[in-house]
C-alpha cells in the first residue's frame, strides 16, 4: 500500500463512518478519526513497511481502493444528476418527508389521507375559479391527533367559507428544513396565494437536522441509501400510534377511555429536556447553534416564498409545558430547579422578533391555549398534542387572523 493511498483511506473512511453514524459534532469526530488514521499510516510506513507489502494487506488495499473510487464516482454522479438532470423526487427529498407521511391506504381517525399522504381531501391541480388557496406547512401539530373534522386547519377552513381553501401539508416528524423542501417540491405547484409556516416550539428548535459535509444529508450517496431504507419500512405502526389506536381502551359498558401514550417518567423526562434546552435566557451554549440553524432555515423558507412572489405568514404552537402550569411546576421541582430559573416565553419573543425583522406577520397560539387550558385540558393525556379542545382554541384564534391577512392581500 502506498503512502498516498493510506492518506486517502485515513480521510475518506472516517468521513463515511461519521455520515453513517449521524448526530452532532461530525467535524470534530472526523478530525479525531482522521488524525488517528494518518498517525497509523505514518507509523506503518516508518516502522513496518514490510507489513504493507504482505499479501493480505495488498488484497485489502485493492478492495478498499476500488470501494473508495466507486463511492466518489457515485457521489459525483448523483450530484450531477440532481444539478443537471431530472432525478426522482425522493432523491432530493429528506427521508422524513417520504417515510413519515400518512399512508393513504390506512384510515387516520376514521379518514383516509389524500393520495399524496396529507391529512386533507383530494386537491385539484389548481384552485377552482374564485377560490383563494392557502398552503399550511408544519409537523405533527398541523396533522393533528384528532378526527379530520376536529383538526384546527379543517375548522378554520370551514369557518372561512367556500371562497378560501386551506391546504393541510403537515407531515409528522419534520422541521423547518423539510417545510422548505415540501414548499418547493409540492406546495408551490398547487397555486397558493398565501403560505403559512406553522412553527412548533417543542420540535422545531434543534440542530439534529442541520445539513453539511459531516451529516448524512451532506452525502447524496448516503442520503439515497437512507431514503430507500426508510421507504422500504412501513410507516403504518407510527401512524397507528399517532391516530390514537394505541391510546383508547374499550370499557365493558361500551365507553372509551383515553390511555396515556407515555409513562409519567418518560413524559416528565421529555418535558425536562425541552424546559432545560429552550426556556433559559440566555440559552445554553449547546442550544445556541440550534437557534442559529433554526433562524437560518426560517430565512430560507421566507426567501423561497418571496422569490416566488408569494406572501408568507407564520404561526407559533407552544410546547405543552408553556400551557399547563402544573406540568411546568412538577418538571422543575423533580429536577431540583426553581421555576424562576426559566422564561417560558423566551422562544416566542425571539421568534416574534425574527419574524418582525423579516416582515412576516405572526400569530402566537400561546395566549389562546392558556385561556382554553383554564377551562379544560387542551392536550391529550401524556401525548404532547392538542386534543379536540386544544384544536378548537387554535382554530378560533387562526380563523379571524387569517381572514385579516387575506383581506390585506390583492386578489389575483
Amino acid at each position: 500500500m502506498s503512502a498516498l493511498r493510506g492518506v486517502l483511506y485515513a480521510l475518506v473512511i472516517p468521513w463515511l463512518a461519521v455520515v453513517l453514524r449521524g448526530g452532532k459534532n461530525g467535524g470534530l469526530t472526523w478530525l479525531a478519526l482522521a488524525t488517528l488514521g494518518l498517525a497509523l499510516v505514518w507509523y506503518l510506513q516508518r516502522r513496518s513497511p514490510a507489513r504493507l507489502r504482505s499479501a493480505p494487506v495488498r488484497a485489502a488495499d485493492v478492495i478498499c481502493f476500488n470501494a473508495v473510487v466507486a463511492l466518489i464516482a457515485i457521489e459525483l454522479g448523483l450530484r450531477a444528476w440532481i444539478a443537471f438532470g431530472s432525478p426522482p423526487a425522493w432523491l432530493s427529498s429528506t427521508p422524513d418527508t417520504v417515510h413519515y407521511r400518512l399512508a393513504p391506504s390506512r384510515e387516520y381517525f376514521g379518514t383516509r389521507p389524500n393520495s399524496l399522504g396529507f391529512y386533507d381531501e383530494e386537491w385539484t391541480a389548481q384552485a377552482a375559479p374564485g377560490v383563494r388557496r392557502v398552503a399550511v406547512l408544519g409537523d405533527s401539530y398541523t396533522v393533528g391527533m384528532v378526527p379530520f373534522a376536529d383538526n384546527y386547519v379543517t375548522i378554520a377552513d370551514e369557518s372561512l367559507g367556500p371562497g378560501i381553501e386551506l391546504l393541510n401539508l403537515g407531515i409528522v416528524h419534520t422541521s423547518v428544513p423539510e417545510y422548505v423542501e415540501v414548499l418547493r417540491s409540492e406546495a408551490l405547484r398547487l397555486g397558493p396565494e398565501l403560505v403559512v409556516l406553522s412553527f412548533y416550539i417543542g420540535n422545531d428548535i434543534h440542530e439534529d437536522w442541520a445539513t453539511g459535509f459531516f451529516t448524512s444529508a451532506g452525502s447524496k450517496t448516503v442520503h439515497a441509501l437512507r431514503v430507500l431504507l426508510l421507504v422500504s419500512r412501513s410507516s403504518e405502526p407510527y401512524q397507528q400510534v399517532m391516530s390514537g389506536e394505541a391510546m383508547i381502551r374499550e370499557e365493558p359498558d361500551g365507553t372509551r377511555t383515553e390511555l396515556p401514550l407515555m409513562t409519567e417518567e418518560k413524559h416528565v423526562d421529555r418535558e425536562w429536556k425541552h424546559l432545560d434546552a429552550l426556556f433559559r435566557d440566555p440559552p445554553h451554549h449547546r442550544t445556541r447553534r440550534a437557534w442559529r440553524d433554526t433562524e437560518r432555515a426560517i430565512r430560507d423558507f421566507v426567501a423561497l416564498c418571496r422569490a416566488q412572489g408569494l406572501p408568507v405568514v407564520a404561526t407559533i404552537a407552544p410546547d405543552e409545558i408553556q400551557v399547563v402550569p402544573a406540568l411546568f411546576e412538577r418538571v422543575a421541582r423533580e429536577h431540583g430547579e426553581p421555576t424562576s430559573a426559566f422564561d417560558l416565553e423566551y422562544p416566542n419573543r425571539r421568534l416574534a422578533a425574527l419574524f418582525a425583522e423579516l416582515g412576516v406577520p405572526v400569530l402566537d397560539f400561546l395566549p389562546a391555549l392558556r385561556a382554553a387550558e383554564a377551562q379544560a385540558p387542551t392536550y391529550h393525556l401524556r401525548a404532547v398534542h392538542w386534543n379536540r379542545h386544544g384544536n378548537a382554541a387554535a382554530a378560533a384564534a387562526l380563523e379571524p387572523w387569517l381572514a385579516q391577512q387575506l383581506d390585506s392581500l390583492p386578489k389575483r
